[in-house]
This record gives C-alpha cells, structure tokens and sequence, in this order.
C-alpha cells in the first residue's frame, strides 16, 4: 500500500513554557498522525518567533520534517488594524482574525510550501489554523480540520465573561461572523474530526465526512500508585474560565463538604497561587500549588489518590483526563468533562448540583482497594482504545481524498 504524504498544520504552539491543554492536545495529534504506518508525515507551525526553536524540536520528536512559520500580532488592534481589513474585520474582529490578515506573507510561504511538498492530505488542527490557509488550498487539496470544540459557543462565553479581542467591545456581530467562517471552513473540507460527540456540526452531516476520535496519550512508564493516599487533586490554569469555575466549586462547594466526612482528605489545586485564591477559598483541606511543570503534574497523577474536574462545560476532550486515563489515575468527573472520554466505562460521575451527595460517594471510594480495583478498570479500557485506534488517521485520510476525488 503506497504511504500517504501528509502536511499536519497548526497554529497552537504546540510546546510551551506553561501547561496548556490545547498545546497538549495538537502535539499529541501530530504524534497519532505521524505515529500511523500508512503515513509520512510533514509538520507546518505557525506561530510567533519566541516559540521557533521549541515547536520545532517538539514536532521533530514525531516526524523528520518541521517547517515553521513567523507571525507576529503586535501592535493590532481596531484602531491599528491589518491593511485591507474590510468595514466588519475592523469593527467587529474574532478571535485570531487579525494574527492571520497581519501576517499576509505566511500564508503566501505556506501555499507555495504546498506547492513543493505537494501532499496527499492537509491535516488542519483547530479550527484557527485555517485562518492560515488561502481559499484556493482547500480546491487544490483534500483537507481533513480537527475542531477542537464549539468553537462559537465558546466565543460567546468568553465574551459574555468580558474578554476583549483587539480592544473591540462585545459584539454578537463578531459571533456571527466566527459562525460564518467556520461553516465555510467545515463545508469546504473534505473531512472533518471532532474530539467530543458534542463538537460535531448540528446541521449538514454528510455521511463519511464527520468523525469523532476522542484522544489519548500513550500508557505513562510510571503509572497510578496512589492508593494509599487521601489526597485529591485539580489541574488547570485558573486564567482558563471552566477551569476557574472548577476550582471555585472545589473550593467554595466540596471542600466543605468532604472535610464533614473525610477531614483526613486533603484537596490540592494546581493552576492557582495561594496568594490569587479569594480568601473564603481558603479552607484547612485545600492547598494551593500554584503553577506547576511537567514533573510536578506528574508527581500529582502518580502519587495523588484521584482528579477531581468538576468542569461545566461538554466542548472539546478535557486533557487533564485524558492525562488521568493515560496513568490510570482515578477521577471523578462531572458528566460534562467526560465530553471526550467515552472509552472510559464505568467512570465515577459526580452532580455538581449537589457538592453533599459527591462528597459521600468521595468519602466512600477513597480507600485503597476500591482504588486500585478503579485503576486496573482505566488501565485496561484505555489499552484497548489504543489498540482499537491503529490506523485511524490513514482511514480518514483515505475517506478524504476519495471525498474530494
């Protein structure tokens, strides 16, 4: 069987100084891109100067060819937007529109990359990254973009919660542009890949072109050992919105709770000083870690009893428990964070709406052999699922190129 040529293209920095979901996620796509036997793999990164040389060694870890292309967004903003930027990218911008119409020249050296490498397949991972690709790639070549969630419900929310783009005030205008764009980004691909059931397009699913491959990260050399502890973890930058309402519900809701039944239980929260924690999050069971490196989450998903991610909302796959499944690190979830996880059966959910009834059913699975009997569950469902996915990525792009054939 011929080896497929595939460019895997992102505009996430897939290697950064701080731990970030979304850069976890696209390096481990290229890594289940490159990793496929029917595929040779090229990887295209965007991104600013500052990050080069570490996206650069990060991608060459996966596959032989890194190419890199600059952008920089200083300076743009609505008063000082790109050139030829029309009456509604100046008034009403979403989020990343301005990195890609200022730096016109990367999308001219990625089309003529193409041109030379001239492959089989585009791999597009998050739905900005398109941004990046001219109109005439996606009729010259099959095109396969991962959506990493809802990416216009979230834009909402973030609005709604008061962030700000380029200085442009709130806008539902902005929204229904971002909605505009990522239809016309979905309908002109000839194969698209969601990460939760949840992110798939509501309208218009042809058959054969929508997927869902839930990630996972490859079984941890030391995994899961925690199950003489009684301490509970959360992982998660607070500056991430779900994430500050989790670690709020932790804090404000569970701990409370759990500290009646269990006070031996001790809950510890990377992703926030304890000098930024409000001061009615403080609690004698709660620690605040601050932020933490590689090692030092892994230090928590091996030695820790469980994760908690009590997230409230189904966009996307929650890293943190794919990370969890990856160590075989028991968790207990809200149904929300499980979006991304279905391959994990029989996993403890916990009701948000009743931090009391969580707190009991903690209190109780929190002892060693229940524990390890929920760990050697993870370890062999996520052992599966790997092996279930062998092949995956060449299959889609087979799919894609007989779509757009």
């Amino acid at each position: 069987m011929k080896r497929l040529k595939v460019v895997y293209l992102t505009s996430v920095p897939i290697a950064t100084s701080q731990r970030n979901g979304g850069s976890i996620c696209c390096r481990n796509h290229l890594r289940r891109v490159a990793d496929d036997d029917a595929i040779d793999c090229v990887a295209y990164l965007v991104g600013s100067e500052a990050h080069r040389e570490a996206c650069v060694l990060e991608a060459r870890r996966s596959c032989e060819i890194a190419r890199y292309f600059p952008i920089s967004v200083d300076g743009l903003s609505i008063t000082a937007p790109p050139p030829g930027a029309s009456f509604g990218q100046r008034r009403w911008p979403f989020m990343h529109e301005y990195a890609a119409m200022g730096n016109r020249a990367a999308i001219s050296e990625i089309s003529s990359a193409l041109d030379a490498d001239a492959p089989d397949v585009i791999v597009v991972d998050h739905l900005y990254s398109a941004l990046f690709l001219s109109d005439a790639v996606f009729k010259r070549w099959p095109v396969v973009t991962i959506l990493l969630n809802r990416e216009v419900d979230f834009f909402n929310e973030i609005v709604r919660r008061g962030m700000r783009f380029y200085d442009a005030p709130p806008s539902p205008f902005a929204a229904s542009r971002l909605r505009r764009f990522a239809s016309a980004v979905v309908r002109d691909s000839a194969g698209v890949v969601a990460i939760g059931r949840n992110d798939l397009p509501r309208r218009g699913r042809q058959a054969g072109k929508f997927n869902v491959v839930e990630p996972y990260l490859d079984a941890a050399e030391v995994p899961w050992q925690g199950s003489e502890s009684t301490s509970l973890f959360f992982i998660g930058s607070h500056h991430h919105y779900p994430n500050a309402l989790a670690i709020e519900w932790i804090a404000r809701c569970f701990a409370p709770a759990i500290w009646r039944l269990r006070p031996d239980i001790r809950l510890r929260i990377m992703g926030m000083d304890a000098a930024e924690a409000p001061l009615n999050y403080h609690a004698p069971n709660v620690k605040f870690l601050g932020f933490g490196d590689d090692e030092a989450a892994q230090a928590l998903f091996v030695g820790s009893a469980g994760l908690l991610a009590p997230i409230t909302n189904n966009f996307g796959a929650k890293f943190k428990l794919t990370e969890a499944a990856s160590f075989g690190t028991p968790f207990f979830a809200s149904a929300a964070a499980l979006s991304g996880m279905s391959y994990i059966p029989n996993a403890e959910v916990i009701d948000l709406g009743d931090p009391d009834g969580a707190a009991k059913q903690i209190a109780t699975a929190v002892e060693p052999a229940r524990l390890a009997a929920y760990h050697r569950a993870i370890r062999a469902s996520h052992r599966a699922y790997v092996q279930a996915q062998q092949g995956r990525w060449s299959a889609i792009a087979v799919a894609a190129i007989a779509r757009f054939g």
